[in-house]
């Protein structure tokens, strides 16, 4: 016989919702005899199948607590406790987007955070699409807003929960649910989607388990496979030289036509060398880079959104005239260096805009794109069953809501089917908790341009509080920047933000 085991999100340095009854719960494992030893009080499992929950009754604010969770076969102890304000952060990857991806704005505001007590769980879910099937909150370690552990935690969380801890003075736990790419149809139950679009073909398909794991192996084989064909094994050379048949071209900039991989070439002059590190600001890039100074290697990145910031060792630069050398993948047709973000070499006093003229060098065209797979968190109704339905018996204080670059596509019914998504959490946890939504920064891609339909999800977004009670939405709309998703104006916005949760939640 083994012993019980809880769901992941019960670990060291959690922080559990202050003030409202708790339930425990996880896996028997055919143990039948689990309880919770805290503060001289035991408290008996109740067993439903191979699943056990525990209730404990409401617990004011505190920090430093620890509770034992014992049967015959054996225990757990669970140190550095604490009770506060629990928030389940959802949406997509503005929401997710670490600390880490905003220190160009932010660093000497990240460099000084010291919040032992706020705290964040990453669920990361284990997709499971039938609702027969119970999807467990992994088992992921909850990390401080503290040195060493900040850099992954969500920006957006963090630098709100800062402004509504100081207000408060109790602890603040995150639940970092959201996931990059996220559809808002994917955080919706069957039921509702169904009222505006008939996906049952798309659901039934990944019904069976297991069935989403697979697609998403196959997808990646497929896409090795695909960037695998584009490789000649020519860095070193490409790297060190401009072709004789380079073409000349302007960076940054969209270049239609390209399918496969070419090479952007720039020659810059240096008067001096100094011992200080080379710092590269590349912009975004479509799509994927690997980046070179001087036939030497300096840093790569695998999709297009995050900003190109490429730091090297000043032995590779000399004086006189240095090669910058881009390989370039471009999946889909369309490829280059995003205009209107920053985009220059940096070494010592010199500082060189990289704005104009670049030479540009057909290495691999391929005829067929890179399939467009779906992700786990595209798919209706996967992140409502994994990532939704096993909170339900966490309790929390509330869900703070970052989403709608996916749904851009399709905007007409998005105000309805938040509110949907919304009612049905609502009913799940067995409380009207409060909605803090962010109303989209504006936004023009770089491919296709503006869009109205942009417009129309930040008009759904800011009426939502008329059609959704307990909710409230924090105007974002100037904090954007030209030609990029992922606005690094994010403590900005988290002071935006903090002030409406403090109004909603805390009527201050």
């Amino acid at each position: 016989m083994g012993c019980f085991s809880l769901d992941g999100i019960f670990n060291e340095h959690m922080v559990l919702q202050r003030d409202m009854e708790l339930v425990f719960f996880g896996n028997t494992n055919g143990d039948s005899n689990i309880r919770l030893e805290f503060e001289g009080n035991t408290y008996e499992a109740v067993i439903n199948g191979d699943r056990f929950e525990i209730k404990m009754p409401s617990h004011e604010a505190g920090t430093d607590y620890e509770m034992c969770f014992s049967s015959d076969n054996g225990s757990k102890t669970i140190s550095d406790i604490c009770f506060g304000d629990v928030y389940v952060l959802a949406g997509q990857s503005n929401m997710e987007l670490p600390v880490d991806r905003t220190l160009d704005l932010s660093l000497d505001e990240v460099k000084q955070a010291d919040f032992e007590n706020i705290r964040q769980y990453r669920l990361m879910p284990n997709y499971r699409l039938d609702p027969d099937k119970l999807s467990e909150l992994p088992d992921c370690k909850w990390t401080k807003a503290v040195q060493g552990e900040i850099m992954q935690m969500s920006a957006l969380g963090f630098y709100a929960s800062k402004h509504i801890q100081k207000e408060v003075n109790v602890p603040i736990g995150l639940i970092l649910s959201a996931q990059g790419g996220a559809s808002l149809e994917s955080w919706m139950c069957r039921k509702d989607i169904l009222k505006y679009e008939d996906l049952s073909e798309m659901i039934d398909r990944f019904m069976e388990d297991g069935s989403v794991q697979k697609y998403l192996d196959d997808a990646q084989v497929k896409e090795i496979a695909w960037r695998d064909s584009c490789e000649t094994k020519m860095d070193e050379k490409n790297a060190s030289s401009i072709p004789d048949s380079a073409i000349d071209v302007v960076q940054p900039g969209m270049i239609d036509g390209l399918l496969g991989c070419v090479w952007l070439y720039k020659e810059i002059v240096l008067d001096e060398v100094t011992e200080d590190s080379g710092f590269m600001y590349l912009s975004n890039m479509i799509d994927i880079d690997r980046t070179y100074v001087n036939g030497v290697f300096v840093g790569r990145t695998e999709y297009r959104y995050p900003p190109r910031q490429y730091t090297f060792d000043s032995s590779i630069l000399k004086k006189g005239v240095n090669l910058i050398a881009v390989r370039l993948l471009v999946q889909h047709g369309m490829g280059g260096i995003v205009p209107e973000h920053p985009f220059y070499f940096e070494q010592g006093t010199n500082r060189i805009e990289l704005t104009g003229s670049w030479k540009m060098w057909k290495e691999v065209t391929k005829t067929e794109e890179a399939e467009n797979a779906l992700m786990g968190q595209t798919i209706p109704t996967a992140l409502y069953q994994s990532a939704v339905v096993p909170l339900k018996d966490f309790k929390i204080k509330g869900m703070w809501w970052y989403q709608g670059e996916t749904n851009a596509e399709r905007p007409n019914n998005y105000l309805n089917q938040f509110k949907d998504m919304v009612t049905k959490w609502r009913e799940i946890q067995g409380y009207d908790f409060p909605v803090v939504l962010v109303e989209m920064p504006d936004y023009i891609d770089p491919i296709n341009g503006a869009d109205d339909n942009w417009t129309k999800i930040q008009e759904a977004q800011h009426n939502t509080p008329e059609v959704l009670p307990n909710s409230i939405t924090c105007y974002a709309r100037d904090l954007g920047e030209p030609q990029e998703i992922h606005p690094r104006r994010k403590s900005e916005l988290g002071i935006r933000f903090a002030k409406s949760v403090l109004e909603l939640i805390y009527s201050k």
